[in-house]
């Protein structure tokens, strides 16, 4: 599958500015790029779920999943959701080499 290995460099390359970000000292200045990686986020799931994103790693019901793992989302920063949803997504990411999430993207 072509489509495969670029997803999974793109995986990569958004968990290294992620982390990049998560390791400066202002997190407020960041907070638009971090708005936008978020972004990028979702759309490597749209990518990789074109029958629709699974609703617990949709960005609009990330914190009804927080919720449902037992977390109280009420004592959880918004960089600290930040942190939950990258977790996810580098989760995603070695499913995805793995070729566990790769069903869908064969229609593609």
């Amino acid at each position: 599958m072509q489509i495969v290995k670029p997803l999974i460099k793109r995986c990569k390359e958004i968990i290294e500015n992620c982390e990049d970000l998560l390791n400066t000292e202002d997190m407020n200045e960041n907070r638009g790029e971090l708005i936008g990686i978020s972004a990028s986020i979702e759309n490597i799931y749209r990518i990789c779920f074109p029958k629709g994103i699974p609703d617990d790693l949709r960005m609009d019901n990330f914190e009804n999943t927080l919720r449902n793992m037992g977390i109280n989302v009420n004592s959880i920063t918004e960089i600290g959701r930040f942190k939950y949803r990258l977790n996810f997504f580098k989760n995603f990411t070695k499913d995805l080499e793995k070729g566990l999430v790769t069903r869908d993207l064969v229609k593609i």
